[in-house]
């Protein structure tokens, strides 16, 4: 098994169970259609009227990196965006790239430690798509757009 298959397993062993506890499902199509794929895990919970949406984005060479986004779509058609967001490193950034940095003397420690903290901060995208308030590592994309 190559490095990056066993780093992407570390990934979603860690992130999987936190994400179950906040009531997301792993799924392999979403409900709008697309496919889970080696560059991408999508997971989903759905409410009354809505459902959420939140997907892990791996680097398309294979470099260590990730990125995790997620949104509340309306669960009528046209399934208008409800809310979207990105999990990112500081409140300034639009966006961010988890994982190893090319100066990383450790890399495997730096990718542990950098899983670590996106799994830590994963309960502000919860409190983000419940009620709306940005925490300080959500950039809340409807300010942009």
């Amino acid at each position: 098994m190559s490095i990056w298959k066993i780093r992407k397993k570390y990934l979603l062993a860690q992130l999987t169970p936190k994400l179950l506890e906040i009531g997301f499902e792993p799924v392999g199509t979403s409900t709008l259609g697309s496919r889970t794929t080696a560059t991408h895990v999508q997971f989903e919970r759905h409410q009354e009227n809505t459902f959420d949406s939140l997907t892990i984005i791996f680097d398309k060479y294979f470099r260590p990196k990730f990125q995790i986004t997620f949104l509340k779509r309306e669960a009528l058609s046209p399934h208008k965006i409800v809310q979207s967001g990105n999990l990112v490193r500081r409140k300034r950034q639009l966006t961010s790239w988890w994982g190893i940095r090319w100066f990383s003397l450790s890399k495997e420690k730096a990718w542990r430690r950098s899983v670590e903290k996106a799994r830590k901060r994963l309960g502000q995208v919860d409190v983000f798509l419940n009620s709306g308030v940005a925490g300080k590592n959500i950039t809340d994309m409807a300010k942009y757009f």
